[in-house]
């Protein structure tokens, strides 16, 4: 659900969670160029292409943001020795020291137009689809979480040489420089991730709709007919052209909903200090108390 209001320069939004929100870990900027670059090679469906199209629009947005603030800063900081040179004091600071960034209005909109096409795109396919690949993508990467938690060192050492960097994707991106961190996170995202994904999410579509389950639309939304399907296996995966199409139509909404992901969170924002601070296991407590 996108929270921000139309035509509003307000991002920030109250942290539902007691972690901490640390935009610098990663580049947005850089997230998206790599996103647009890695969705040029899929093809099959003219979804990609509008995928791309958008998601160059929004790095487009982000540049132009981004030269917009360097060049303020460089007013302002010829502003400074201006005026100091004429001895008087100049006090505003260039935006690069305040701690958080600003962003143009033009950008939110744009920002915010992405989501709108993102938002249609997932309304217009099936729900169980869009419903079976969330539910895969957050399987698979909880998996891969857990197995690098949960794994040691004695674990990776027991892999064979070429499967250790199969084994923890996640261990990557942790260990990237900052500068590599956002190829290597997209990276891992596309090789790793939607490789299980769009697989897992396609046998279990399949399998719901051959067990006569009926696709649950969304409200107000007219979905095409769907075509029709060869025979399955005997375990009910899917077989010949309609699986690759099945996985190309899961791939799109994934990657549907990894572009959705960035650009909603460049378009709100979490305050670093805002924590929710954990109850006491006394909090709504019944237990009477004495005060002597």
């Amino acid at each position: 659900m996108t929270l921000r209001i139309r035509n509003t320069p307000f991002r920030a939004l109250p942290n539902p969670t007691p972690y901490r929100w640390e935009s610098v870990f990663f580049n947005f900027e850089e997230l998206i160029r790599e996103y647009s670059g890695r969705i040029k090679s899929l093809e099959g469906l003219d979804a990609f292409r509008k995928l791309e199209e958008a998601s160059q629009t929004v790095f487009g947005a982000l540049l132009d943001n981004k030269r917009s603030r360097e060049t303020l800063n460089l007013e302002l900081v010829s502003a400074q020795h201006l005026s100091r040179s004429e001895g008087f004091r100049f006090k505003l600071q260039p935006s690069s020291h305040r701690s958080k960034p600003e962003y143009s209005m033009k950008l939110l909109e744009i920002l915010h137009d992405a989501l709108d096409k993102c938002d249609s795109y997932l309304k217009s396919e099936e729900f169980n689809l869009v419903r079976c690949v969330l539910r895969e993508h957050i399987q698979v990467v909880l998996k891969q979480v857990n197995e690098n938690e949960n794994n040691g060192d004695e674990e990776k050492e027991r892999l064979p040489s070429s499967d250790k960097r199969q084994g923890r994707p996640f261990d990557e991106v942790l260990a990237a420089s900052p500068e590599d961190r956002q190829k290597t996170f997209i990276d891992m995202y596309f090789d790793h991730v939607l490789y299980e994904v769009k697989g897992r999410a396609a046998n279990s579509f399949h399998r719901m709709n051959s067990r006569g389950n009926t696709t649950s639309p969304l409200p107000g939304v007219t979905l095409p007919v769907p075509e029709a399907t060869p025979d399955a296996d005997a375990d009910g995966t899917s077989t010949g052209d309609n699986a690759r199409y099945i996985e190309s139509r899961a791939a799109a909404v994934w990657c549907t909903l990894v572009l959705r992901m960035l650009c909603w969170l460049v378009l709100h924002n979490f305050d670093k200090d805002d924590l929710q601070i954990p109850k006491s296991e006394l909090f709504g407590s019944r237990m009477a108390v004495y005060i002597s």
